[in-house]
């Protein structure tokens, strides 16, 4: 590069603008600070919810609900909830690139009826099942398909 002495020149023996670095790290640093008094005060926010969540996972497990199972049911029903957000928000063309993705990621995997029901999942063939209110009982009707489900998925 010629020497035209211009300010996009490096600077400094080992051609680094230690000052332009300086306060571009500066700046980084102090949104970093502010994202930290946010996340502090959130923490103070949620504390009340928080607290609430333990002792009602406490009380499902009283009642006999297996630890394990229930927080993996509730991580389930977050997950799914935050993915149907997230397929509200994408346009048809890019639900079909998230389709096209989702095959090549799955491989060998697609045509299993594993595969095949997260296609059909992630396509929305397939209704996703939040959480039932404590009042709706199991019914012999859900526990067949629960049955059906994982047949088939063990015969693949």
């Amino acid at each position: 590069m010629a020497d035209d002495g211009s300010t996009a020149q490096r600077i400094g023996h080992n051609g680094i603008d230690s000052e332009k670095l300086n306060g571009f790290l500066a700046s980084v640093m102090e949104a970093y600070d502010e994202i930290d008094a946010i996340s502090e005060k959130a923490k103070k926010e949620q504390a009340p919810y928080r607290d609430e969540i333990k002792e009602l996972k406490k009380e499902a497990a009283e009642f006999g609900f297996g630890k394990k199972e229930f927080n993996a049911l509730v991580s389930f029903v977050r997950k799914s909830e935050k993915i149907a957000k997230i397929d509200q928000n994408m346009d048809d063309e890019q639900k079909e690139t998230f389709d096209q993705m989702l095959f090549v990621t799955l491989g060998d995997y697609a045509d299993t009826p594993l595969g095949r029901a997260a296609i059909d999942a992630a396509k929305g063939q397939i209704r996703t099942r939040t959480a039932a209110p404590v009042s709706e009982p199991v019914t012999d009707a859900d526990n067949d398909a629960l049955n059906t489900a994982s047949e088939d998925w063990s015969e693949g």
